[in-house]
């Protein structure tokens, strides 16, 4: 006598016989094959670390967390050859207005208020920044420089001397320079600009941490 056995489109099911003649109902597996319940949560495990170590190379170290900036962030002054403090501006004057992207930068006579406070990154990564996420960048089309998006803009201001406290450092945007405006006259526009950089006194600054 033939043992008819049963076959399913995806998966050959067994009889399975006892000692008796007797028969137990079809598994759905072949010997030594793994239940479905001892697969399941391993693959899902696997693919758990799989996700996050996909998300981790697409981080990489190019991306500092607002965290990590608030950390690391040293209040600092910056002043020009001719002591001036580095501020920002806005394009409108609105009182009561917060800094905020599309600020101008520019020089001004030092009198300690926030919008002349600086914050130097140390640590890991080295940014000039106005605040946590706002950093300086040269403004589209022009030599002037504005407050910009951390994350988006690039290239940034950055402080060559990578230090809040330098008695002789110059930024820089790529390639330029950052450069004060020449010996205050009046009317003298009081925008600080992006130049090659050719070592003139314009382009030389004193950083100091704020008290």
């Amino acid at each position: 006598m033939t043992t008819k056995t049963n076959t399913h489109p995806l998966r050959r099911s067994r009889a399975v016989g006892t000692v008796d003649g007797s028969r137990q109902l079809p598994t759905g597996r072949a010997r030594g094959e793994p239940s479905v319940a001892s697969v399941v949560p391993s693959r899902l495990l696997a693919l758990a670390l799989l996700a996050c170590a996909s998300v981790a190379a697409i981080a990489g170290p190019e991306a500092p967390s607002i965290a990590h900036a608030q950390a690391a962030l040293v209040p600092v002054l910056v002043q020009s050859r001719a002591g001036q403090c580095l501020a920002v501006t806005p394009l409108r004057n609105v009182p009561g207005a917060s800094p905020s992207m599309g600020w101008r930068v520019i020089v001004e006579p030092c009198s300690g208020r926030s919008t002349q406070r600086w914050g130097q990154v140390v640590g890991d990564y080295q940014d000039f920044v106005f605040e946590p996420g706002l950093c300086v960048g040269q403004v589209q089309g022009s030599e002037q420089l504005e407050l910009a998006d951390c994350h988006t803009m690039r290239p940034v201001l950055t402080n060559t001397s990578q230090s809040p406290d330098a008695a002789d450092t110059t930024f820089r945007v790529g390639d330029l320079c950052m450069t004060a405006p020449t010996a205050a006259a009046p009317g003298t526009s009081p925008y600080v600009k992006l130049a090659p950089c050719d070592g003139r006194p314009e382009q030389h600054w004193r950083v100091s941490t704020a008290r």
